[in-house]
């Protein structure tokens, strides 16, 4: 998959957002970086949760949108997420303290990035999610070697679980929205 393939991956109901989020925390190794962009309420935070499910972070992701950035430790990795939403044309000492931050864990999941140019590797997974009717869609971009052999073995551990049964809408969550 090169940088300018992008894959779509349709995303019915949040459980189905989750279950992306699962899939790419599952298969991620130290050094990489997920920059996750979309409007408000697109479900970023929630396949940030499921990532951290998936990486075996036992504490429940919440937003970082007023601290920035929470570092999570999972059993083989370390997981720093990223909220950036709240800094619009941030200057440049911002986004030094954050890359130090960030760097200190093995993994990054940034939401908003385009707010702090600078913060991810060049060879990153980028996953937009967009309206799409009713629901929502990933549109997952691989921007590097790395980052393009990660993202198929996600495809793979997300295929495998919605085989067993496993993607399925959350009690309590009808909307069908992504979220």
């Amino acid at each position: 998959m090169g940088a300018r393939e992008v894959t779509a991956v349709p995303l019915s109901h949040a459980e189905a957002t989750r279950a992306l989020g699962r899939a790419l925390g599952r298969t991620a190794e130290r050094g990489l970086a997920l920059a996750l962009s979309g409007p408000l309420g697109a479900g970023k935070t929630t396949l940030a949760q499921g990532f951290l499910e998936g990486a075996g972070v036992a504490a429940r992701a919440t937003s970082p949108a007023f601290t920035l950035v929470r570092i999570y430790e999972g059993p083989g990795l370390s997981v720093a997420h990223a909220d950036l939403y709240r800094l619009a044309d941030a200057p440049p000492e911002e986004g030094d303290w954050i890359e130090e931050t960030l760097a200190a864990a093995d993994v990054r999941v940034v939401e908003w990035p385009e707010r702090v140019k600078g913060l991810l590797p060049p060879d990153h997974l980028a996953v937009a999610l967009v309206r799409a009717g009713a629901g929502r869609r990933a549109e997952v971009r691989a921007h590097g070697p790395r980052s393009a052999g990660w993202w198929e073995r996600a495809r793979a551990a997300l295929a495998a679980e919605a085989a067993h049964g496993a993607e399925r809408p959350v009690s309590g969550s009808p909307r069908g929205d992504g979220r």
